[in-house]
């Protein structure tokens, strides 16, 4: 009789309302926090709200007191790190009824007056003057800034640690130092002009600088093993010299033991240990170093097993590895064989690891010594398995890649790359490129590691059509090229290259100039360069330097005959944390050899453009037929200054100044002369206007750093316009990547 009830309950219960229909029950609305700043003049609201930002959002979210509290304290410290070191920051909560729902916070802010750093004097120092001590003080206390420092408590206690490293450095171990009474005094305007109600802190630094600690001698708490020995005496050696009668402090310790641990790691200990001590002489000022050690067995590698490639070839890891069956474990090789195999750009991942030779191997092979002294492990010899393990890079690569140019225009390319051909390392590019001036398709392949040395070759095959100003010039041809790097930074290069030129659609006058429509070329180029840049798209520091000479001759089997010589130098300099100095210099030769009189259109050397002298468009700068339209030269230099602001991460101010010629400066036609009638006649006009007709460039430039180079923007002035040579009074360039 129950469950009828229930059921008949359960039928006539009217269940919840369509979703349509519902209606929330009333609430309150969520109180809304306003806050007002009261009594700031030198940090506007937005920064002191930034400033707080975290806590004032955990105040209006959660309610929490605490908050409050803390977003106050950090609008005080925002002053206080500006040089208001009186600032206060209070705070007022006003509720209002529940009908408004509203919380007002009223920050309430006293500044007080802003200090400046003024006198400082130093007591007890005698190793380091009071100059050198107070123009430390002051940089720290400047930071980036310009001007009279501002006195930060922050940064006083910086530049106390800092002088303290710098007594430390110099042996002083137990050096004081101690920052006495700060004086506030109103700003002496006879002595300093400062803003209105400026007071000056004179800060007083008194420094205890102790006895001074020199190294007096180094031991070792044993003779090290035999095989060891002559490594080791030389480690100690060098660490004598580096170290002996030289100022004592922690990092010294660090020195010695990394000697001591090479010396082992090269003779087959790789589980040496090695620890350093201190000790006092007998002398005050004498610190001795005793280096206590356990060279561990001595470790030959049995077999070397290699794990994690799939696609790369066993053999391919084997013969950039320095570690052989047979051999002892060298700690230097086993570094250089990882930067061998990381440098092949085919691995995300390298470790080694030493193996027992199997899973039961708990005692070593001893070698024979004497049979009634106990095992000494200095004077043992075990097997390891040498495990490297691999995690492969991806070495396929599809890639489509936009750019602009203020000639080109939109620039477009497109290809494939496989950066391990059949598991060698080797690298197979098909690439392809167009833009609005011309076309571009390319193959080859790259061997790092040419006949298993460090010659890197490649072999290039291409086709390229471009429209100049003056003419279209298509060009197929292919080339061999070795490099090696003689250094980190310097690259050495010599390359054979065969092409066919064919000149179309020749715009300029050339009857005067050169009548080749069509020529083969087979030359043997060698260049030299140096880099030390730090970046390649937007450098702030180092050098790039280059110089290449290229040859032509029938005897390599090309139709035209000359010399063309290049060189270059590029050199940044940082001024400040944002600002950059760059300076470049580009020069290039080209002079006919044997039998050949004029050097054709499409070998010429052209100037101006956004890479160039920005005040002229594409390769109108020098010589030009009667028309105003580019013939190019012989020579050319080029110069730069160029001065970079970094505005934010990615945004970039530039000024510069541009400066470049073209070799002879006149075409015959504008020097109203026949052709050349010999090569003698062409060098000597070249190398006569060599120097001569620089013309100038002038202007700014905008760069927006993308992950591919910077976005740039220049607006270049000719101060020195020619009007009859058809020059432009400012020429806009939009590209991507640096001038120079």
């Amino acid at each position: 009789m129950l469950g009828w009830w229930l059921l008949l309950l359960l039928t006539a219960w009217p269940g919840p309302a369509p979703a349509e229909d519902y209606v929330a029950p009333d609430r309150p609305p969520e109180p809304e926090v306003v806050f007002h700043f009261i009594g700031n003049r030198d940090l506007t609201e937005e920064r002191l709200r930034t400033a707080a930002a975290v806590d004032l959002r955990l105040f209006t979210r959660h309610r929490r007191p605490t908050a409050i509290d803390d977003a106050a304290y950090l609008m005080q410290l925002a002053y206080r790190r500006t040089g208001y070191h009186f600032a206060e920051v209070a705070y007022e909560l006003h509720e209002t009824p529940n009908a408004l729902a509203v919380t007002r916070v009223d920050f309430l802010i006293s500044e007080g007056a802003r200090v400046l750093l003024g006198d400082s004097g130093f007591a007890g120092n005698t190793v380091f003057s009071n100059r050198e001590l107070r123009e430390l003080l002051e940089n720290i206390m400047r930071g980036e800034g310009t001007g009279p420092p501002p006195f930060i408590e922050a940064r006083l206690n910086e530049a106390t640690s800092r002088i303290r490293e710098l007594y430390l450095n110099e042996g002083y171990r137990g050096v004081q130092i101690e920052v006495g009474e700060v004086l506030f005094l109103p700003a002496n305007r006879e002595t300093r002009t400062l803003a209105n109600g400026a007071l000056l802190a004179t800060v007083t630094i008194n420094i205890d600088e102790g006895e001074r600690w020199l190294i007096a001698g180094i031991e070792l708490d044993r003779s090290p093993p035999d095989p060891a020995t002559a490594e080791i005496d030389r480690a100690l050696a060098a660490a004598k010299d580096e170290l002996l009668d030289r100022p004592y402090f922690t990092r010294r310790k660090l020195v010695l033991r990394s000697h001591l641990l090479e010396a082992f790691h090269a003779t087959g200990y790789p589980e040496a240990r090695v620890q350093i001590h201190d000790q006092t002489g007998d002398v005050p000022g004498e610190i001795f170093l005793l280096a206590e050690t356990a060279s561990g067995p001595r470790v030959i590698i049995e077999e070397v097993e290699i794990s994690g490639n799939r696609r790369t070839r066993d053999s391919f890891i084997n013969r950039r590895l320095l570690l052989s069956p047979g051999e002892l474990y060298n700690e230097r090789h086993r570094r250089e064989s990882f930067q061998e195999l990381y440098r092949s750009g085919l691995f995300n991942r390298i470790d080694f690891e030493l193996l027992p030779m199997d899973e039961e191997e708990s005692a070593p092979v001893l070698i024979p010594t004497d049979p009634a002294a106990p095992p000494d492990p200095a004077t043992t010899t075990v097997r390891r398995r040498l495990l490297v393990e691999v995690d492969e890079a991806d070495s396929r690569e599809l890639f489509l890649a936009g750019g602009w140019g203020s000639y080109e225009m939109l620039r477009l390319r497109a290809g494939f790359v496989n950066r391990n051909l059949f598991g060698h390392g080797r690298i197979l590019r098909l690439e392809t490129g167009a833009s609005m001036k011309g076309t571009e398709v390319e193959t080859g392949i790259t061997d790092p590691w040419f006949l298993e040395s460090r010659v890197q070759a490649d072999f290039p095959i291409f086709y390229r059509v471009r429209e100049e100003p003056s003419f279209t010039r298509t060009e197929k041809g292919l080339g061999l090229l070795f490099s090696r790097e003689l250094t980190r930074d310097r690259t050495a290069s010599v390359g054979y290259q065969v092409r066919r030129s064919d000149i179309s659609q020749i715009k300029a006058d050339t009857d005067t100039e050169s009548l080749e429509r069509g020529y083969g070329i087979a030359s043997l180029k060698f260049q030299l360069s140096r880099d030390t840049r730090n970046d390649i798209f937007f450098p702030t520091a180092g050098h790039r330097t280059y110089g290449a000479v290229e040859t032509a001759d029938k005897v390599l089997g090309s139709e035209l005959e000359f010399f063309r010589f290049t060189a270059g130098w590029r050199k940044f300099r940082p001024v400040s944390p944002t600002l950059t100095l760059g300076a470049r210099v580009d020069s290039g030769l080209i002079i006919p050899s044997r039998d050949q009189v004029t050097i054709p259109l499409g070998e010429r050397f052209y100037s101006g453009g956004e890479n160039s002298v920005r005040s002229f468009r594409e390769g109108r700068l020098g010589p030009k037929d009667l028309k105003g339209r580019p013939v190019g030269g012989m020579g050319f230099n080029t110069l730069s200054l160029e001065l970079r602001r970094r505005l934010t991460d990615k945004l970039a101010l530039s000024v510069f100044a541009d400066y470049g010629n073209i070799s002879p400066n006149r075409s015959r036609a504008e020097e109203d002369e026949e052709a050349f009638t010999s090569g003698s006649e062409v060098i000597d006009a070249t190398l006569d206007d060599f120097f001569s007709d620089f013309r100038p460039g002038l202007g700014a430039g905008l760069q927006y750093l993308l992950p591919v180079g910077p976005a740039r923007l220049d607006v270049a002035f000719n101060p020195d316009r020619q009007d009859d040579r058809h020059e432009t009074t400012y020429v806009i360039h939009f590209s991507l990547g640096m001038a120079f």
